[in-house]
């Protein structure tokens, strides 16, 4: 017999017993390809929903990193986040139930979001609804971008603003160290506008000042990001007493002994490198200038600090690399600091109109640096951190601070650059 006639046979058989079977397994095997199509399904729906909760929370970590939010607008990002990310990708159940947690010392977002899917087989058995739930955590290591850090950790006006000064730190922070009740000080018609603003005590403004966003106080401070940066070795006098006088020749790093006075029409061209300025200042007078790039300034010993006055011009671009990498000036953190502010010796002073660009960092540890005059300075460089013991801003000045990290190859040193947002595992 052929196996047709055979199969021909089998189908009609009388006694209906492959009628019954295919009648019982018909519903199990469309409900096992029902539910295996269900199970992709709920897959796709959840790595997608998985995909919008992860950059929901990385945008509210980011939110909280570069601003001073309250955690209403940090959930507000994370669900603007999740909303235009849930667009994007095509996902067809909206965010369904969605909460966003800061945690108590800022440190890291979460976001939950809870979606009812219904599927297409498992209906015909049951409801059909099942409910989806996915969860991210962003953390955020370290502190934000750094524009201005006060390290002073006991007087009042770490930071300290006034006659129409203005400081505007773009999309970086200003932190002040000091617990004292006045830690940060705006007076009347000084203006700070920063993407956080940092008080580990109080803040002393009248109703004329401005600080946007409002300062944070009692803010925990991060620590002193370049506390353990190593110091330049000082060697011996390679110049001593250098007093330039309508000079415009080349100058080569090394070791400038009774500090390097640049004045009466003065243009020196800087070769790149290390300029050591010991036991005395870096002058640059008026009708006086200072072009430099790939330089970095260590000032060390008595008397030694740095004085940019009226009318001289100035422009610096911190080394690429070397020991001073990222560093346009650094004053040794060993020198004794002096508590007399009138003491003009030991003050750190830009009242030169014309110093537009200086890009990289300023470390002054156991320095005051002032700020004074009508013009605006760093305007003009890429970044610009001051990290000192205390910043006085007055007599009209604006001071911008950029953090256009990726603009220039002057490298940004560890901690200065901070708020790394991270997905946690």
């Amino acid at each position: 017999m052929s196996i047709g006639h055979k199969v021909k046979r089998f189908w009609n058989s009388k006694n209906g017993n492959v009628a019954l079977s295919f009648g019982i397994t018909l519903p199990v095997a469309v409900g096992l390809i029902g539910g295996g199509l269900d199970y992709v399904e709920a897959s796709k729906n959840q790595s997608k929903l998985q995909s919008i909760a992860d950059s929901a929370a990385i945008a509210g970590a980011r939110e909280v990193s570069l601003a001073n939010t309250n955690n209403g607008q940090i959930a507000e990002v994370a669900r603007i986040s999740a909303i235009n990310t849930s667009k994007l990708s095509g996902n067809k159940l909206g965010v369904g139930d969605l909460k966003v947690t800061v945690s108590d010392d800022r440190s890291s977002v979460r976001v939950s979001l809870s979606v009812d899917s219904k599927s297409s087989f498992s209906s015909l058995f049951s409801t059909g609804i099942q409910e989806i739930n996915v969860v991210a955590t962003a953390n955020i290591i370290g502190s934000g971008n750094i524009c201005v850090m006060s390290l002073n950790m006991s007087n009042w006006g770490g930071v300290f603003l006034s006659e129409g000064a203005q400081l505007k730190g773009k999309d970086c922070g200003v932190f002040t160290r000091s617990k004292r009740k006045a830690s940060l000080v705006v007076r009347a018609k000084a203006k700070l506008e920063a993407g956080f603003v940092c008080s580990s005590g109080g803040v002393r403004k009248p109703v004329s000042a401005t600080i946007y966003p409002s300062a944070i106080v009692d803010c925990p401070s991060p620590p002193n990001p370049l506390a353990d940066r190593p110091k330049p070795t000082v060697g011996a006098c390679d110049y001593t007493n250098l007093a330039l006088r309508g000079f415009t020749g080349v100058l080569s790093p090394g070791v400038y002994c009774g500090g390097l006075i640049i004045q009466r029409h003065s243009a020196p061209r800087f070769e790149p490198g290390v300029y050591i300025i010991k036991d005395g200042p870096l002058i640059v007078s008026k009708s006086s200038a200072l072009h430099a790039e790939g330089v970095g300034f260590f000032l060390t010993g008595k008397n030694a600090s740095f004085r940019f006055y009226k009318r001289s011009i100035i422009s610096i671009k911190a080394p690429k690399t070397g020991l001073l990498a990222g560093i346009l000036i650094y004053q040794d953190p060993d020198i004794p600091l002096v508590e007399d502010e009138a003491y003009e010796p030991t003050r750190n002073i830009i009242r030169s109109g014309s110093a537009d660009v200086l890009e990289g960092t300023i470390y002054l540890p156991r320095g005051r640096l002032y700020i004074s005059g009508e013009g605006t300075v760093a305007e003009n460089s890429a970044y610009t951190a001051i990290i000192v013991d205390k910043l006085n801003l007055s007599k009209g000045p604006t001071l911008v601070l950029n953090s256009d990290y990726k603009s220039t190859e002057v490298p940004v040193p560890e901690g200065i650059a901070g708020g790394k947002v991270v997905l946690a595992n």
